[in-house]
């Protein structure tokens, strides 16, 4: 019997946090900016903590005064989220599919990392420079990058630049392939027979037409796999 196949979906966070769920289930609500939270911050006010950002050297404190909020990084985040996350349970009935974050807080981390809530989002190209610099942001995506058949990228464009500036994608594996959900622009640099660009459509990071291509790519993968 043949292995199932691998696929991992790597995206980033998202500025609003905490929507409202119940227990292991999907979030229901839509999430708000922490500062709204109004328990949340009585909490740091009491302590007299800021809202946790990039200061991770403070994250057992945090987790100790905010540990009714902490909660697994699929649950954390809300707005454009949403859709990757519901891709990525619809992928796992069928595939061994991992989903991977790049928190401004935390650098690269998997789904089910437990996490506090944090206002630290990667808006440019020096966010990032630091991320990586004090988390190893290449080289962990790089090590993810070895362990998976289909890897779908769903990021911003000014991430997905800094990644190509990086030479994450020079190096493509002969048994990976890569679907980038993003810019138009990229066509020039991501010219290789393993990577596939789809343009991303207003603000959604999968869309429903990027879904159903991506599914088609996976069944033929497995069919060719098949025999």
């Amino acid at each position: 019997m043949s292995e199932k196949t691998k696929i991992s979906i790597i995206t980033d966070d998202s500025g609003v946090k905490l929507p409202k769920t119940d227990g292991e289930k999907p979030p229901l609500g839509k999430g708000k900016n922490l500062s709204e939270i109004e328990e949340l911050n009585k909490i740091l006010d009491k302590n007299n903590m800021p809202i946790p950002s990039d200061d991770l050297e403070k994250e057992d404190i945090y987790k100790d005064i905010l540990k009714d909020f902490v909660r697994p990084g699929i649950f954390m985040f809300a707005g454009m989220f949403k859709g990757v996350r519901t891709f990525y349970f619809d992928l796992k009935e069928k595939y061994d599919t991992d989903l991977y974050i790049i928190s401004g807080r935390y650098g690269l981390i998997h789904c089910e990392k437990e996490i506090v809530p944090y206002q630290k989002h990667l808006k440019n190209r020096k966010d990032l420079e630091e991320l990586n610099n004090n988390t190893n942001l290449i080289k962990k995506l790089n090590e993810i990058a070895e362990k998976y058949d289909f890897i779908v990228i769903a990021l911003p464009k000014h991430i997905t630049k800094y990644l190509i500036e990086q030479g994450f994608f020079e190096k493509p594996l002969d048994n990976t392939k890569i679907t980038v959900i993003s810019s138009k622009d990229f066509e020039d640099e991501l010219q290789n027979e393993n990577i596939n660009l789809l343009y991303r459509k207003g603000v959604a990071r999968i869309s429903h037409d990027q879904r159903e291509k991506i599914m088609n790519n996976f069944r033929n993968f497995e069919s060719m796999k098949n025999g």
